[in-house]
């Protein structure tokens, strides 16, 4: 999470819009885990989740697929629910 967090600087989102960025960028790293190229990979990824937000998509599972879609990836790992973190 912390591509994300070091690309949110000069951004201001509600508390809930952050959470489930956050929520986001853990389950798109889930579905990349395992990858060459990580560290590039969930910047881009983590771009792309900032993008949506800014765009005002909220829905942790719409900002997960979007980002994984920029990577030609159309499935999230079920892995992590929205459910266990509140969101």
């Amino acid at each position: 999470m912390a591509a994300l967090v070091g690309l949110l600087s000069d951004s201001a989102f509600d508390p809930e819009t952050t959470a489930a960025m956050a929520l986001a960028f853990d389950k798109a790293c889930l579905t990349i885990a395992g990858t060459q190229q990580v560290d590039v990979i969930k910047e881009i990824i983590a771009k792309r989740i900032i993008a949506l937000a800014r765009a005002g998509e909220t829905n942790a599972d719409s900002l997960s697929a979007g980002a994984l879609q920029t990577l030609g990836l159309d499935r999230p790992s079920p892995n992590l629910a929205s459910s266990e973190r509140g969101i």
